[in-house]
């Protein structure tokens, strides 16, 4: 190697009784990658790099510094001992968290899945859906949540009132990690919705503006003159999904509809009505309520062709958006689940019966 010439960065000015050193950077792997393009290779994401002084196992070869070279220095703690966990087939992604916080995530994962309505959902419970779903949030930059259940076909306006306050809480949880979010709902409950929002953020007016993307269109606030004082600092795009042509859920989810360019990479479902194998939805009373439900489940189904795309479903009956995941579990575990169950999955399927 040629230290007069390095690859990146500048030339070192070697002083007598220096000794050279190589470090192996990310840079390193990537250089080899792109020389010998190989079928499947796994590296660090840029200024992601891993580095830890805790043995892989007991048996590790790696010997911690000594307390000369690391005075500060204590026993590594197993709880800190990162896993790995797959996040993504497509693309292909990994993500670490430490045992502590996979514990921690297990054990709300067991609280939200206790079943007060008695529905028998605890025959759904599938290990480590909140946790793949929890990674795969972190990782993210734009995300759409929808939810309504319009269960509640005779009254106006009709739909549950779990589903809107989960929506904010997880608006507000990812807004605060610098997420950028935005809310999709039924042109129905477009007002409804927008009231809970500025409720949330405690703001002013609402002003409904028709974009040249016939796809959708967006209810926007007018600008507050007082800092918000709510739960959300600020607020949130809430946006309709018009089904008015075959590309239009492409349309919705991509720049141009270039699936190459996603605007989310994130979808989520909270408490939202899914539909049925017969293309109906249905309550957990067997009436169907489709008149009431705008065609967002098309956003999803269009998702698993798109890179770049998760999608999570969370529900407590089998019939949400989302449970096509659990599709056969609802069908034979759930009451009257051979016709509500949902058809259609999402990547990760949460069981909650607790929000």
């Amino acid at each position: 190697m040629d230290l007069s010439t390095p690859d990146y960065g500048e030339r070192p000015e070697l002083q007598p009784g220096d000794v050279p050193v190589f470090w192996a950077s990310g840079m390193t792997a990537i250089e080899a990658i792109l020389n010998s393009k190989p079928s499947l290779a796994i590296s660090n994401s840029p200024d992601c790099m891993f580095l830890t002084d805790i043995p892989a196992s007991s048996s590790s070869t790696i010997t911690p510094p000594t307390e000369s070279m690391a005075p500060s220095y204590s026993k590594p703690n197993s709880e800190q001992a990162p896993l790995c966990f797959l996040v993504s087939h497509n693309p292909l992604l990994y993500s670490l968290a430490c045992q502590r916080v996979v514990a921690r995530i297990r054990e709300l994962e067991m609280i939200i899945g206790e079943d007060p309505g008695q529905r028998g959902i605890r025959a759904l419970f599938v290990q480590d859906e909140l946790l793949h779903s929890c990674l795969a949030l972190s990782h993210s930059t734009s995300v759409a949540i929808t939810t309504g259940f319009p269960t509640h076909y005779m009254h106006s306006p009709p739909d549950e009132t779990d589903g809107p306050p989960g929506a904010i809480a997880m608006a507000t949880m990812l807004l605060s990690l610098g997420k950028q979010v935005t809310m999709v709902t039924d042109k129905r409950a477009l007002e409804m919705n927008q009231a809970i929002i500025d409720e949330a953020v405690k703001t002013g007016d609402s002003v409904l503006i028709q974009t040249s993307d016939t796809s959708y269109c967006i209810l926007k606030t007018k600008p507050f003159t007082n800092p918000p004082s709510g739960v959300l600092k600020s607020t949130i795009p809430l946006i309709t999904f018009d089904d008015n042509d075959p590309d239009a859920a492409l349309h919705f989810l991509c720049h141009h509809g270039d699936s190459s360019k996603p605007r989310y990479d994130h979808l989520v479902a909270i408490e939202r009505s899914g539909r049925a194998e017969d293309g109906n939805y249905y309550n957990m009373r067997e009436v169907n309520i489709k008149h009431l439900v705008d065609p967002i489940d098309e956003l999803f189904i269009a998702a698993k062709n798109i890179p770049g795309i998760t999608t999570t479903g969370i529900g407590d009956g089998g019939n949400e958006l989302g449970m096509g995941k659990l599709k056969e579990k609802v069908k034979s575990l759930m009451p009257k689940g051979s016709l509500i169950a949902c058809e259609v999955p999402a990547d990760h399927a949460i069981v909650a019966g607790i929000g």
